[in-house]
């Protein structure tokens, strides 16, 4: 059985608006690398240019060549891989996504 996330609120809900906002602040100044080893922090960050082709073109069906160069790969096992996009992709994507 999976294990549920407890979520700790503040009793006042204003402190816990001001938590969001500082966290939401932080996340947005870090750069893929920094979120992807946030996320995996044994993972090693490898440059688009080492990324191997399989997996650039498994990624191409969902995101351009320039969203994956201005994104971070990391491998997070050997020969598995994952893929942070930057700040301005997601921004890109979720705007296509309201528009559909």
């Amino acid at each position: 059985m999976k294990s549920r996330i407890r979520i700790d609120h503040h009793p006042n809900p204003i402190v816990d608006a001001m938590i969001d906002e500082y966290a939401q602040r932080k996340v947005r100044g870090m750069t893929p690398r920094d979120l992807g080893l946030m996320l995996y922090p044994n993972a090693t960050p490898v440059s688009f240019s080492q990324v191997p082709p399989d997996v650039i073109a498994d990624h191409l069906n969902r995101y351009t060549q320039s969203d994956l160069e201005t994104g971070q790969f990391l491998e997070v096992l050997p020969g598995k891989y994952t893929f942070i996009m930057s700040h301005d992709t997601k921004k890109r994507k979720e705007s296509e996504q309201e528009n559909t």
